[in-house]
C-alpha cells in the first residue's frame, strides 16, 4: 500500500503522533462549552505577596475536581498538534489539540482572575495556563523560602518589652501563623520556650517555675499563667524592667540616711551637748 507524503513542507515537519490520544472526545470530561462561571465564587482569595501556600491550598482542589488539574501539571503531555489520519493515512491537523488549547487559554483566564491586582501586574505574560502556573510557583515558593527565614529570626530575637501579656502572645502567634503559611509550622515545646525566653527579669521566678515542670504547659496552657503572674505584678505594684522606669525609680526614691541629718527630725528631749557634759563635771570636782 501506497503512503501519502506525512506533510507538504518536509523541512518543517508538525508534532505528530501516529497513536490514539487519551485525550479524546469520548473520554474527555472537560468539553469546550464548560462552564468557568462556577468557578469564580469558588475562588475568594486573591493570590498576594505574602498568601502564597493559602491561595494554592484554594486553588488546587478546584482544578483537581472539575478536572482541569492536567491544565497546569507540567508532567502532563498536551495532545499533538497533527495526527495520522487512520482512514486517509494522512497527517492533519488534530482537533484535539484544538480543544486542549482553547481549555488551556480558559483556564488561565481563571487563574489571572484569581490573582491580585499588584501580582498580576507584575506577571509575565503566558500562552499557556501550565507555564503561567509554574511560574507562579516557582516565584512564590522562593519568596516563601525568605519569609519564612524572616519570621524564624523574629521568633529566636523575640522581646516582651514594656507590652502586656495580651499584646506579647498575640505577636507571637502572628508570627507562629505567619511561620505556617510558609509550610514551615513551629513545634508546641519551641513556641513556649522562645515565648519563656522572652520575658523580662520580673518574670524570672516564674520561667523557674515552668521550666523546672516534669510535663511543660502547652502554649495555649501558657497563656492564662502568664496573665495570672502579670495580675499578681500589678497587684503588689512591681514595674516591669524597664531601664527608663527603673532609673526614674531609683531618682525618686529618698535616701535611707536622710531621716539621720534632718536635725528637725530629731526628739528634743534627747539631745546631747558634749560641752555642757564637759562643764558639768568641772564644777563638780571643785566642790
Amino acid at each position: 500500500m501506497s503512503t501519502a507524503p506525512a506533510s507538504s513542507d518536509e523541512s518543517t515537519p508538525p508534532t505528530v503522533s501516529t497513536t490514539p490520544s487519551s485525550f479524546s472526545p469520548s473520554s474527555n470530561s472537560n468539553p469546550p462549552s464548560f462552564n468557568f462561571n462556577q468557578l469564580i465564587p469558588l475562588a475568594s482569595i486573591e493570590l498576594d505577596p505574602n498568601n502564597f501556600l493559602t491561595w494554592k491550598k484554594q486553588v488546587l482542589p478546584i482544578l483537581k475536581s472539575n478536572g482541569l488539574y492536567k491544565y497546569v501539571d507540567s508532567e502532563f503531555a498536551p495532545p499533538s498538534t497533527h495526527h495520522l489520519d487512520a482512514t486517509t493515512n494522512l497527517v492533519v491537523p488534530n482537533p484535539l489539540f484544538d480543544q486542549w488549547a482553547q481549555m488551556a487559554l480558559s483556564v488561565m483566564t481563571w487563574l489571572n482572575n484569581t490573582l491580585s491586582e499588584p501580582v498580576f501586574a507584575r506577571t509575565p505574560t503566558f500562552s499557556t495556563s501550565c507555564e503561567l502556573y509554574q511560574y507562579l510557583n516557582r516565584t512564590f515558593s522562593a519568596q516563601n523560602a525568605a519569609r519564612r527565614h524572616q519570621f524564624s529570626y523574629q521568633l529566636q530575637h523575640i522581646q516582651k518589652l514594656n507590652q502586656s501579656v495580651t499584646e506579647y502572645i498575640g505577636q507571637i502567634r502572628t508570627i507562629a501563623e505567619a511561620l505556617a503559611s510558609t509550610n514551615n509550622p513551629i513545634s508546641n515545646l519551641d513556641l513556649v520556650m522562645h515565648t519563656l525566653q522572652g520575658l523580662g527579669a520580673e518574670y524570672v521566678p516564674f520561667v523557674t517555675a515552668i521550666e523546672t515542670r516534669e510535663n511543660l504547659p502547652t502554649f495555649s496552657q501558657l497563656y492564662p499563667l502568664l496573665l495570672n503572674h502579670e495580675q499578681r505584678l500589678l497587684q503588689h505594684q512591681i514595674v516591669p524592667s524597664d531601664p527608663a522606669n527603673i532609673a526614674f525609680i531609683a531618682k525618686s526614691q529618698p535616701s535611707n540616711t536622710a531621716p539621720h541629718q534632718n536635725a528637725s527630725n530629731r526628739p528634743q528631749n534627747h539631745t546631747y551637748s558634749p560641752n555642757r557634759g564637759r562643764y558639768r563635771g568641772h564644777r563638780k570636782a571643785r566642790g
